[in-house]
């Protein structure tokens, strides 16, 4: 019974980390993203003038 209620807290453990880790991910994308936006953007400003 206690090697059941061990495995069921490690499954959540983990479960929690691989959540962080895509959310982190999927921020650290998005960052990326509206980086290169904003880059686009100065860029295409200097090219302009």
């Amino acid at each position: 019974m206690k090697l059941l209620k061990v495995s069921a807290a490690l499954c959540l453990i983990l479960l929690m980390v691989s959540e962080i880790m895509v959310a982190s991910q999927a921020a650290r994308l998005k960052g990326l993203a509206l980086g290169i936006r904003v880059f686009g953007n100065e860029f295409g400003e200097f090219y302009k003038a």
